[in-house]
């Protein structure tokens, strides 16, 4: 998914077609390149929770009842509620 969300950022930031173009005159777009860094250093899906030690899957974070219990969760879905985006 990094190397996914690199190429497209240098598909806009390089390609001059009419249809990028386009997409840049009508669209806002925000890019989270890589949402678990410790994980992949680590080469697996989660990251270690500091407070417990034990590792969590990010990606599934958001289903625990009480809330995000990773940091990151936490700021990525209060950075989602100040954009409200049409589409992620």
């Amino acid at each position: 998914m990094t190397e996914a969300a690199l190429d497209l950022l240098k598909t806009y930031a390089s390609n001059n077609s009419k249809d990028v173009q386009k997409v840049l005159a009508e669209s806002t777009l925000y890019f989270i390149p890589m949402y678990i860094p410790d994980g992949a250093e680590m080469n697996t899906r989660g990251t270690k929770i500091m407070a417990t030690g034990k590792s969590l899957d990010l990606n599934r974070d958001w289903t625990l009842s009480g809330g995000f219990v990773a940091k990151e969760s936490q700021a990525v879905y209060a950075y989602w509620g100040d954009l409200k985006p049409t589409l992620l």
